[in-house]
């Protein structure tokens, strides 16, 4: 990398994410504490257990920063890092943190089963996460924090809107709805 303090800066960036997502998939995993029990505790668990792993997957990351600003060279420390990921070990850590992306999954559909959120922002969250794998290279990573930040977003602020009783008793979703017809 031409700025590996930039890339350094950026990768600290990402672990604190992660430290703030930890209270943000428990505040979650409490607005469903009445309804779609099950798919919450399972989707906030999948999703920390892939933090964890995400956050292993960084500290490789870390690696790389110094060996790019090396005197090493740069073929050796792409053949380096080339057989670090090719590694069995990489492989073991990356396995689960896929599990990040599967409990994001099933953490937006118990919110839209538990009517805390509506479907528009559980697809929000489904397509951002498919976009980092499906969607072109160049936008992929733009696409996906943007749809991020409109589905999760619109989550955070209906949390900052509720009342402190609202939220001690978990009353984020809606009573059902009739039907108009």
């Amino acid at each position: 990398s031409e700025h590996p303090e930039r890339w350094l800066i950026s990768t600290f960036m990402t672990l604190l994410s992660f430290f703030l997502l930890i209270p943000a998939v428990l505040g979650i995993a409490h607005l469903l504490r009445d309804r779609a029990i099950a798919l919450g505790h399972i989707g906030a668990g999948l999703v920390l257990l892939g933090l964890y792993f995400h956050a292993a997957v960084i500290g490789y990351s870390l690696v790389e920063v110094p060996l790019t600003a090396s005197e090493i060279g740069r073929a050796r420390t792409i053949a380096f890092t080339e057989q670090m990921y090719d590694d069995a070990a990489f492989t073991m850590v990356l396995l689960p943190f896929l599990s990040f992306y599967l409990g994001s999954i099933i953490l937006a559909v118990a919110l839209w089963r538990a009517r805390v959120a509506p479907l528009w922002v559980v697809v929000a969250i489904v397509l951002a996460l498919l976009a980092e794998f499906f969607g072109p290279e160049a936008l992929s990573p733009a696409l996906m924090f943007v749809l991020l930040l409109i589905g999760l977003g619109w989550i955070g602020r209906k949390v900052l809107l509720m009342t402190d009783a609202e939220w001690g008793q978990g009353k984020a979703g809606g009573e059902p709805q009739p039907r108009v017809r």
